[in-house]
């Protein structure tokens, strides 16, 4: 039996394009990640050359959103002042020259990169980045297995569940994929983390629900979207939260895990001292049925559980079958100095 430990988790504000290119509106939103305690705030880092063709629809749209070299390490080290990690999806050589040149140490490959081995191979020889988010919404196993092994074992590597379907019906975020990709993974690498993308409506207590089921699965990462707020529909609004609702989810998750606990492989599976107190005030003592007369062989016909003032220190068969060491009366709690 292994034991089971209580593990922090670890809250992503998820702003994606949410930022719309304005470097003002992205300090905005790293300080409002930090105060609603997240542990990461993270952004897409998208240049249009390295995501899509020029005749694509978006193209011009994602041209609108680019930062300089220079305005990506300004918001780098603005989110260290605020104490929270920047972690930045990246797409190609532009993005990930600007992660090599401000050394970065959070990085995801979104799911549109599953197969992307070109990039994958080039994410994994920076030296800065220790941590590597792979979005694995639409991806099959083996394109799983394929990714993760082109990554170096120093590499920290955590697996995000889920996809966004603007938003993501309930039914189809199949929370139950988290545990058997745990067990049909552990023989390639033991120490991948796991985590949850959270895209339903916008309803906290619908994804404290879904992350705290997530956590029980062994998700340790929980990414939500954060918007400045919920009336203003910018990229992911669907599924956006603001700041309030952002830090009533933190608080939740956080509430869930703490009560999720932990278990120990001891016998008594590492009880709190408020359970023993509750185990010693509820259970019942085995006490005289009837008057036992000294010397008497007690029966089971001489003994019944009953709640008394006394802690019981004797089970049945520590009973049973023994001579009583003096008179012992109805209703006595009977203790190790009464039978013999």
């Amino acid at each position: 039996m292994e034991n089971t430990e209580m593990k922090r988790p670890y809250i992503i504000a998820e702003i994606a394009q949410g930022f719309e290119g304005s470097l003002e509106l992205s300090k905005l939103l790293i300080r409002a990640a930090a105060k609603v305690n997240a542990d990461f705030v993270k952004f897409q880092m998208v240049y249009a050359n390295d995501l899509a063709v020029p005749k694509y629809e978006h193209y011009k749209l994602f041209q609108s959103i680019e930062f300089s070299k220079q305005e990506w390490h300004e918001l780098m080290l603005f989110s260290q002042e605020k104490e929270i990690e920047l972690c930045v999806d990246v797409f190609g050589s532009r993005s990930l020259e600007v992660v090599r040149s401000t050394g970065m140490r959070s990085v995801k490959i979104h799911p549109t990169d599953i197969t992307n081995q070109v990039l994958l191979e080039e994410l994994n020889k920076i030296e800065s980045v220790e941590q590597i988010f792979i979005g694995i919404g639409g991806a099959g196993l083996e394109e799983i297995k394929e990714c993760i092994n082109l990554i170096d074992e120093q590499k920290e590597i955590v697996l995000i569940h889920g996809y966004q379907a603007y938003p993501t019906p309930n039914g189809e975020n199949k929370i139950s994929r988290i545990a058997y990709l745990k067990n049909a993974l552990e023989r390639i690498k033991k120490d991948i983390k796991y985590g949850f993308a959270d895209h339903v409506v916008s309803d906290v207590s619908k994804s404290v629900a879904l992350n705290a089921m997530a956590y029980s699965t062994g998700a340790e990462y929980f990414e939500k979207h954060l918007s400045i707020g919920a009336s203003v529909e910018m990229e992911d609004f669907e599924s956006s939260i603001g700041p309030d609702d952002f830090l009533k989810f933190s608080d939740g998750l956080h509430s869930a895990a703490k009560a999720f606990g932990s278990t120990s492989n001891e016998d008594h599976f590492g009880m709190s001292k408020a359970e023993f107190t509750y185990r010693k005030n509820i259970r019942r003592n085995w006490v005289a049925a009837v008057d036992i007369q000294e010397g008497e062989v007690i029966s089971e016909n001489h003994v019944e559980l009953k709640r008394s003032e006394l802690e019981q220190d004797l089970a049945l068969e520590e009973i049973l079958g023994k001579n009583s060491a003096s008179e012992i009366k109805e209703n006595e709690t009977i203790t190790k100095d009464l039978v013999v």
